[in-house]
């Protein structure tokens, strides 16, 4: 399973805390258009790459991006139950949900926040055809950058990630990182389609999706790989690494956000383990002692 340390759930808790206090001051701020505002509007104004997104308004988009993005969250959803369903215990999924739960809650503030302090208009609001109860409406305003776009790509690459740890031979992973990719990317073409958003929205929702799924989930991982006459190799992103336990069947997890250190904590006894990497001896570590048992 995943394993949760406080070191980066507490700063990531307080960051969603500290977002969330910011924004409640932020939103009531922020009034809708006004008749004499959207006639001001000049679409002129707007950059050659987002031209496409003006003189649109379609419903029927904006609904396929609601059921994309619903889709996406139902499917994170359900790979957060993946541990479970692989060890047997319920617990098993408490990081997954956890992490699950942060990186939802950090996605969804830092967008609304941005929304409410960049108030860019949407597109349709320089469209006259479109209903004038939308366009004078608060959310008129918030057109930077896409919730929709970051909200879906946030939980599609979460869910990938989580398949790709727990399945890492899976034949499936192509497939399954292609769908990560391609749903959000129909997200945000829906969006501007319905008029809801520019290029530059659904494109700058990019690089938040990205940092806010990179830390979720961690490269804290353990092995669940059986031994093998009492050996396996664990693959990783530093290399691999030979293990031998005198426990067949046991399980143990590995700290691998330090290249240069090793740390086994091992549920039950000691497990012996030797770097696929230049410079790092053999080692016995236990993880009840705490210490390094001996060094060969």
């Amino acid at each position: 399973t995943y394993l949760l340390r406080p070191h980066r759930e507490v700063p990531i808790g307080i960051s969603v805390a500290g977002m969330g206090a910011f924004n409640l001051w932020a939103a009531p701020a922020v009034k809708g258009f006004t008749l004499a505002e959207l006639d001001a509007l000049e679409p002129t104004h707007i950059p050659a790459w987002d031209q496409w997104a003006l003189g649109r308004w379609n419903e029927g988009a904006g609904h396929r991006s609601d059921y994309l993005f619903y889709g996406a969250a139902l499917w994170s959803s359900a790979t957060v139950l993946l541990p479970a369903l692989n060890e047997g215990e319920w617990q098993a999924s408490l990081p997954t949900a956890v992490m699950w739960v942060e990186m939802n809650a950090l996605t969804l503030v830092a967008t609304d926040l941005t929304k409410n302090l960049v108030t860019r208009p949407r597109p349709f609001t320089y469209y006259s055809d479109a209903p004038m109860e939308a366009r004078l409406e608060v959310d008129a305003r918030k057109s930077f950058f896409s919730g929709h776009t970051s909200m879906t790509a946030a939980n599609t690459f979460y869910a990938a990630k989580v398949f790709s740890d727990l399945y890492p031979d899976s034949k499936m992973k192509p497939w399954v990182w292609a769908a990560a990719a391609v749903i959000p990317a129909l997200t945000a073409q829906q969006r501007m389609a319905a008029g809801k958003h520019f290029l530059s929205d659904v494109v700058s929702a990019t690089p938040w999706e990205l940092l806010s799924v990179g830390g979720f989930p961690s490269g804290t991982y353990s092995a669940d790989r059986e031994p093998i006459d009492g050996a396996f190799i664990l693959s990783y992103q530093y290399g691999e690494m030979a293990c031998l336990t005198n426990f067949q069947g046991e399980r143990g997890s590995h700290d691998f956000h330090d290249p240069t250190r090793f740390w086994t904590q091992y549920e039950r006894g000691p497990m012996v383990c030797a770097r696929g990497q230049m410079g790092f001896p053999l080692m016995a570590a236990s993880y009840k002692m705490k210490r390094i048992v001996s060094t060969f």
